[in-house]
Formats: structure tokens, sequence, C-alpha cells
């Protein structure tokens, strides 16, 4: 009688007939002869339960004869609660049959303690694990090559600088695309450019700015230097055009009110926006201006009356403003004679490497008190650390979430850009409360944060005059509208509550090489002790 078939085997052995003298022809006795079968198929595939045949040699046939098959289960199967005889039975058969992907360790006992099953990598895959298996649960078998359990994944967040470049150029792409689909329409560019050269011209100068940071990341300054400088005018160019065709589609509905002056409506709006571009760049060209303000401060002891501090922000130096154009910034900014210089952050713009031969120039910054900075969102994008260091090398003292007191009766705090950062989740109110643990509260307090600052945290941790930057002022009418919509206050000073606000224009200008009706500008900040 034979046995009857278990669905939970995974044994490699075939069925045995029930008696070796049982009359049977030859093809039926070579039949039943016990084969090794393939890992795969006897992993996946129903067999009938038999005894595992004995192996007298490695080079020796399996004997022809053995006990009845209902006299010993499979090995797999839920009914055997035994470990399998290793004196009988080939070794590596029953792993590679339940698990044909692992081998035993050699260097690994025979016998060890099952250790508790990983719950997030066993469903996958088994690992470094011996003893009962969760797969099969009557199947104890030997140790396998020891494996990593979980591991943690590294953090697959985005960077700040990739969300930035890819924002930007998305916004870039759609930008240009409606753009140049307006230029097509005016009449004398349709007439005398042809479509081909037209959109050739138009997907260069689309690609160019990406391409002039790639160029000049290889230092390849001889093509990099004049195509950033095509490419940054035509950023503020296609600036203009954006909001002058913009304008012009809301008043004729898309072209279809006054259609018949359309086309001349759209190129009188690229002659007015080419213009308006060639006024930001000479402004653009124009040395900040020096703007002076008084400030009282309640807790600034009678002594410190008259303290001066300097404010200069978002120098961007990089390719288009270099060591000429910082030396003049520099001369300016010690010809206050300020007692204290302040630097509120984007000192870099692009590679740190092209600002290392500025630093003698920007270390002739000097003031009795000290030059104390904070690190600007684009400082970040140029790599923290890097940033950091060029800072300390010119001399400067970087302010990360900590304050000072450079003289006394006087806090000076920093933090690290929010802009930067705010990707990560991290909020303003820790981040000063961090900067002034253990700050004193009868002293008047300075904080420097490159991005403006709101809210009641700053009056609760008693901060008197916060010193800012980022914003350019709009840098280029109409922008400052849009940067409006982010910042309540776009430039100069302000209060909220009993914190008082000064938010600066900076020196230089990022991206276009253009300022419009809104003039770089350095402060001169002479504090007043009393209310």
């Amino acid at each position: 009688m034979k046995p009857t078939p278990n669905s939970n085997t995974c044994s490699i052995s075939s069925s045995a007939p029930a008696s070796s003298d049982s009359g049977s022809s030859p093809t039926r006795r070579r039949k039943a002869r016990a084969r090794p079968s393939s890992p795969i198929r006897s992993a996946n595939r129903s067999r009938t339960p038999a005894t595992a045949k004995r192996w007298p040699s490695s080079n020796a046939s399996p004997a022809r004869s053995s006990p009845p098959a209902s006299a010993a289960p499979s090995l797999c199967s839920p009914t055997n609660r035994s470990s399998p005889d290793p004196s009988t039975t080939r070794p590596t058969s029953t792993a590679a049959s339940c698990f044909p992907s692992r081998r035993r360790s050699a260097s690994s006992p025979k016998s060890a303690s099952p250790a508790p099953a990983c719950t997030t990598c066993w469903p996958i895959r088994w690992r470094n694990r011996s003893g009962p298996s969760p797969a099969h649960p009557a199947l104890s078998h030997p140790p396998l090559e020891p494996r990593p359990t979980c591991a943690r994944l590294p953090d697959a967040s985005p960077s700040p600088t990739a969300v930035f470049y890819i924002v930007a150029l998305s916004i870039w792409t759609l930008q240009n695309t409606y753009i140049l689909y307006r230029l097509s329409t005016i009449p004398w560019i349709d007439l005398r450019i042809p479509s081909p050269l037209f959109w050739f011209a138009g997907a260069f100068l689309w690609v160019s700015y990406p391409l002039a940071r790639i160029l000049s990341a290889k230092r390849l300054d001889a093509i990099a230097l004049p195509l950033e400088a095509i490419a940054a005018f035509w950023i503020g160019l296609a600036f203009l055009l954006l909001a002058g065709f913009l304008s012009l589609d809301l008043v004729t509905l898309g072209g279809f009110a006054f259609s018949r002056f359309a086309g001349s409506l759209r190129g009188a709006v690229a002659l007015v926006a080419f213009a308006l571009g060639l006024i930001g760049l000479v402004q653009w060209l124009r040395s900040p201006a020096v703007r002076s303000v008084e400030i009282q401060l309640p807790d600034l002891p009678a002594s410190r009356d008259g303290l001066t501090v300097a404010l200069v922000s978002d120098l961007h130096l990089g390719t288009l403003l270099g060591e000429r154009w910082a030396g003049k910034v520099i001369d300016r900014v010690q010809a206050l004679r300020a007692d204290l210089i302040v630097l509120a952050g984007d000192t870099i713009d692009g590679d740190v490497e092209r600002v290392t031969p500025m630093v003698p120039t920007l270390a002739r910054l000097s003031a009795p008190l000290g030059v104390y900075a904070v690190a600007g969102n684009h400082d970040h994008y140029a790599g923290f650390d890097q940033a950091v260091a060029l800072h300390e090398q010119a001399g400067f003292t970087m302010l990360h979430n900590q304050w000072t007191e450079p003289v006394e009766g006087l806090v000076l705090a920093g933090i690290d850009d929010l802009t930067a950062t705010q990707t990560r989740g991290e909020a303003a109110k820790p981040r000063i409360r961090k900067a002034l643990a253990d700050a004193p509260r009868d002293r008047a307090v300075l904080l420097i944060s490159h991005t403006p600052l709101e809210g009641p945290e700053l009056s609760d941790a008693k901060v008197d005059l916060v010193l800012s930057g980022h914003t350019h002022g709009g840098q280029l009418w109409p922008f400052e509208y849009l940067v409006g919509l982010r910042h309540r206050h776009v430039a100069g000073l302000y209060q909220t509550g009993a914190t008082r606000h000064l938010v600066g224009r900076g020196a230089g200008t990022w991206g276009p090489p253009m300022r419009l009706w809104a003039r770089g500008e350095i402060w001169r900040i002479t504090l007043r002790a009393g209310n």
C-alpha cells in the first residue's frame, strides 16, 4: 500500500517501492531508484514522502533497497519534529532543497541556538539564522553563511541644493517656452528671422546658464565667463519680458481682444523690456549706497551709547562679482570706521574654490570689536563646511546658532539660514532658543539672521534688533512684489512687538547683473541707549 502524498514536503527523495521482491520488471525497478532532484523543483513541488537514501561514497550509486516508504516521513513534513540524522542523509540536500541559494559556513558550528527571526528581513530572505526555519517550522537546518541583518537605509531625502536646482530649472523651462512663443508672434521678428534660427537661438539662451555653470565648474573660464554674462543678462531680460507679456495678455485676453494690434503691442513690450534691462545693467555697475540709521536699545548701557555697526549682506562673490568688485565694497565698508562689522550671509555664490583666491581681499575687513558672520542659503548651497572654513580663513567669526558678547552690555547672536534648511523641517523657534541659550537677560540683544524673521518668539527671547538680508530689496522691479508674497517687509527698518528689524538690500546681486530701482546698499547703524 503506497503512502499518501504530502503537500508540504520539500524532500529531494523520490518515492520508493514498498518491497524489493515485488516481482516488478527491471524498468520499474530502475524508476524506483532514488535520484537527487533539482533544488528549485524540490523546493516548489510536492513530493511523495520517502526515506532519504544512504550514500556509501562520493562516487557510489544509491542503494537499491530501502525500508518501506511509510516508515519514514518527509524531512519537511509537519509531522517530523526531529532533525535528520547526518550519518544517513546527504548533508547538503536538505539545505539546498529549502534554501537553494545558501551554503553552510565552514567556520560556523554545527549546532547553534535559534535566534529570533527578524520581522523585517525574514519574509523576504532568511538571514544568518540557525535552528527552526520560519518558512518551514519542522526543518532544523544547519547554520548558514553569516550575513548582516536589518540594515538602516541611508537618508534618501533630497538635499536643499537638489531641490533648489530642480525647482529653478522647471520654472526656467516654462518661462522660456512662454516668452519665446510670444516673441515669435511679433510681426517684425516673424518676417525677418527664419523660424529654425529663432528657435535655435531660443534653445541656446535657455540652456546657456546651466551650461555656463557646468563649464565654470570644470574651470573652462575662457568659454564659461562670457557665456555666463550673456546668460545672466538673459535671465533678467526674460523676467521683464515675462512681466510685460503676462500683463498684456490679461488686458487683451490672450490676444482675442484687440487682435489686430496684438502683435504690434507685443513688439512694443519687447522694446520696453530691453530698455529697462539696459537701465538695470547700468544701475548694477554703480557701487552700493551707504545708508545710516540710529536705533535705540532699552537695555544698552549708557557707556555703549554711540556704538556703530556696519551691516553688509549678499556679496555673492563668484564669477560675475570677482575680487576687484569685492575690493571696492570693502573699501567703502572700511571707510565707515565701524566698531563692529556684521556679514549677514550669502558671501559666496557658486563655487567655494573660485572665491578662495579672494581671501586676502576679504581679510582687509576689520573692526575693533571684530567681524561676525552667519551663513546664507547660497553659502549652504556652495557647501556649508567649506564656506565656514573660508570665512574663518578671512578672520571672520562664524556664529553657528550661538551667541557672543563682543563688548560688555551687548549680546550678539547668529543663526543658520532658514531658507536652506526648511526642507528638513527645521523651524526658527528652537534655533533662536538654542542660539540664545544661557545668554544674559539684562543685555541688549542683536540677532543676525540671513532670512528676515518675524514672530512672537523674538519678543519672548528679548531680541532688540534683528539684522537680515536675503531679499535684495527685490533687485529687479517688479520682482519685489513677488518677494513681498513671502516676506512682509522686503527692505528697510520696521518693528514687530518689542523687536526692531533691519533688512538690507545687499551689496551684490544673484542671477541677472541688474538692479532696477533697488540699488545695493551698506548700512551704518548707530546704537543709542534708552527708549
